[in-house]
């Protein structure tokens, strides 16, 4: 690989310089493992790959000097505060904004058993009462019969994600002829979030209802960053160690994450399952120019909020005051290490069910976000897990400058084609009240260019906001046997299922139950040919197969 040497001070001069003349970057789309970034310029933030727009910044970091650690010092120091005095501003307005709504409400009784259910039993509602709300992602699996082991993965710029695997101890899991046990399944989870979303619904969590009820081998994935996990040879408080954004999401951590999944349990191809930023970073790693053969390894892509265009709520504040801001301003305000650290302090010492409280009512303020499909003794659980710790260059790409807030949309929406032959079975499912994200203009790119692409669902839920697709309370009928039927369609047969020929799409474990009245659902028009083989899915030259869908109030 072709490297070049970086000046030492870079770092020095990238503080007081935003206009400094770039380096060049060098690389192919799947860069074997890159030394640190002072000594090698591979893929990197600076720049843009094939159809992925980056934002503009100062070139790649290099080692911290003693000068540079000192302008860092002040530079972090001031940041610090003015970011922490930001978020305490947004708390604050956030609280006096809801606080009369909030008490008009719960004077009237409105909240209450407004979504009591058949499963939800006087036993269920006392447990959660009497749970505690702690970030311990195995105390939430063992009350409710699952377990979780612990993983962890590197990438290939040596970063360390952490990874769960999920494992039911209700039944004993089933081993196939051929040694392997079930169809794996990789969740990964959005901006801000961890895979702590997917684990909070008691046994109706996604992870775990998908582990018990399609017998799928279920993995966590989480983000560089997230849960404290670091690098290989770099310290969190190395500015190298945050120098990043989505695209290095898409050039290595899902990559890494998905090989993982698949040495782990001897699968060629594994189903996907992204909520928000996770399958928008997937979306970046299939796209030419970046990873577009890692659609080789999935079976199904399944797109929860698909974040691929902005929606309207970026036009808004605090969006429009952050777009102005270009990066050598950003640095000032906030830093060059994680997004407002003040939200990291909090994390780690706030009581969970304090920050999980104050967490709902900063998002519920920021994205328009309402408990109105929600338990509300779930609320404090759901939250205690986010904000997560994010690079301030993240957020950056996402809300600066050129960034996905102006452009509206997180790759190149002036490209011919984005994505090839070797992207997988596409399942979109999004939401009528959603206003962080738009959905049409994604399906009319892939209906009008994206020709390679096999959209097998498109199902909206009409009154289904960001994060309702595992958080609704009726999320187990609404969605999750949608997930199981599209992973179960797509997958590869398993031995004793070789034999004999299927004339009609695998059926769901069970059948599902009728979603309520006051919720709508899809139903299919047209069902695609049956898979033969072992190979997911057979493409026809010219001919679309996509599933045709239509809104309705009866479920299917």
């Amino acid at each position: 690989m072709q490297s070049f040497q970086v000046d030492g001070d870079l770092l020095a001069g990238a503080l007081e310089e935003d206009n400094a003349e770039r380096l060049p970057l060098i690389g192919d789309s799947t860069p074997s493992r890159p030394r640190p970034r002072a000594f090698t310029l591979s893929h990197s933030a600076f720049g843009s790959s094939g159809t992925f727009p980056s934002t503009a910044r100062s070139g790649p970091l290099a080692p911290p000097t003693l000068k540079s650690r000192s302008k860092l010092f002040f530079l972090q120091l001031f940041a610090n505060s003015a970011s922490a005095a930001f978020l305490i501003f947004i708390i604050v307005w956030a609280l006096a904004s809801r606080l009369f709504q909030a008490a008009y409400r719960h004077v009237r009784g409105l909240n209450a058993d407004r979504h009591r259910r058949p499963w939800d039993t006087d036993a269920a509602r006392d447990a959660r009462r009497t749970e505690r709300v702690t970030k311990d992602i195995r105390y939430y699996a063992l009350r409710c019969g699952f377990d979780v082991v612990e993983q962890t993965v590197e990438t290939k710029d040596g970063y360390l994600l952490k990874a769960f695997k999920v494992v039911c101890l209700k039944k004993e899991a089933k081993v196939h002829s051929d040694g392997r046990k079930g169809f794996p399944v990789l969740i990964q989870h959005g901006l801000f979030q961890s895979c702590g979303s997917f684990i909070t619904s008691e046994e109706r969590s996604l992870a775990f209802w998908l582990a018990e009820h399609g017998d799928y081998q279920v993995y966590l994935g989480n983000a560089r960053g997230v849960f404290d996990m670091g690098h290989s040879w770099l310290k969190r408080s190395d500015p190298r160690l945050w120098d990043y954004n989505i695209k290095e999401l898409a050039l290595y951590d899902l990559p890494a994450l998905v090989d993982h999944v698949r040495r782990d349990t001897g699968y060629d191809k594994i189903a996907f399952i992204g909520h928000s930023q996770g399958n928008a970073t997937m979306f970046c790693s299939l796209a030419q120019g970046m990873v577009p053969e890692l659609g080789d390894k999935l079976s199904v892509f399944i797109a929860l909020a698909p974040a691929v265009y902005a929606g309207p709520l970026t036009t808004g504040f605090p969006f429009t005051a952050l777009k102005n801001m270009r990066w050598k301003t950003w640095r000032r305000w906030f830093g060059l290490l994680d997004f407002i650290p003040l939200m990291r302090i909090s994390y780690d010492w706030v009581p969970s069910r304090l920050f999980g409280l104050l967490g709902y009512q900063m998002f519920a303020f920021l994205f328009n976000w309402t408990d109105a499909n929600w338990l509300l003794d779930r609320k404090a659980k759901m939250f205690c897990f986010m904000p997560s710790p994010v690079s301030s260059a993240s957020i950056f790409w996402w809300t600066g400058y050129a960034g996905f807030s102006t452009r509206g949309c997180v790759l190149d929406d002036n490209a011919d084609k984005w994505f090839d032959k070797r992207f997988p079975p596409l399942a979109i499912h999004h939401g009528g009240k959603d206003y962080l994200v738009l959905t049409e203009p994604l399906l009319k790119r892939l209906r009008e260019r994206e020709t390679d692409v096999q959209l097998i669902r498109v199902q909206k839920m009409d009154d289904g906001e960001h994060c309702d697709f595992f958080w609704h309370v009726d999320a187990v009928e609404l969605c999750f046997h949608s997930f199981l039927e599209d992973i179960e369609r797509t997958r590869p047969r398993y031995p004793g299922e070789r034999t004999r020929r299927s004339h009609s799409p695998q059926p769901p474990a069970h059948s599902p139950t009728s979603p309520p009245s006051a919720a709508r659902d899809v139903r299919k028009l047209k069902m695609e040919p049956p898979l033969q083989d072992e190979d997911a899915v057979e493409y026809r030259k010219g001919e679309r197969r996509d599933v045709e869908v239509l809104e309705t109030g009866v479920g299917y």
